[in-house]
């Protein structure tokens, strides 16, 4: 009964029990950590630390810094104009550092099939999604339903394509309200 409140832990380890490999082999995966880690950490430092995502100039010819973090919010400028070259101007660091990126993600997604193979699951899909105690199947579900819904996005861009008034949808125009400022008071249950 004293250990009543860490029920759902204990619960995980058992849980986990299949997947949990001998003292010596768990110990080496723990003193690999840093290495296995390293593919996460390059990305974090080269996005945050490291990238400048350029300055433009908006409508009223004041300079914006564009950053990861004000990114969306210009996104959202009624011009047009200022949207793509913010969009440009982003996208074109991205795309000065894409072997760099692309090497990071190599290798993140061999550590984590190699650390799924070690530790006896079906595949890197199921290792990851067992932390969270969510199954395949679930995981599958929500794919197949947004994929059999698709027609709502696409109803969606339509939409968006007309109230933008816009021949063509482009990227710089997805963050885009179709109200405007304003948008509609939806009750919870309308929503849900």
């Amino acid at each position: 009964p004293a250990l009543a409140e860490y029920e759902h832990y204990l619960d995980d380890v058992l849980r986990k029990k299949p997947h949990t490999r001998s003292s010596e082999v768990e110990e080496v995966l723990a003193d690999l950590s840093e290495v296995t880690d390293a593919p996460s950490e390059i990305y974090s430092m080269l996005t945050n630390a490291d990238m400048t995502y350029g300055v433009v100039e908006d409508p009223d010819g004041e300079e914006v810094e564009i950053t990861q973090a004000n990114f969306t919010k210009l996104q959202t400028n009624p011009d047009r104009e200022f949207r793509e070259r913010i969009h440009e101007t982003f996208y074109d660091e991205w795309a000065d550092v894409r072997n760099t990126v692309g090497t990071s993600l190599e290798k993140a997604v061999r550590e984590h099939v190699t650390s799924a193979e070690i530790r006896d699951y079906d595949s890197a899909r199921a290792a990851a999604l067992d932390d969270s105690n969510v199954p395949v199947e679930v995981y599958d579900t929500l794919v197949d339903t947004v994929d059999d819904n698709l027609d709502v996005l696409h109803r969606h861009a339509e939409l968006k394509e007309a109230a933008l008034g816009v021949d063509q949808l482009q990227s710089h125009d997805l963050y885009m309200s179709l109200t405007g400022d304003q948008g509609p008071d939806v009750e919870y249950e309308q929503a849900r």
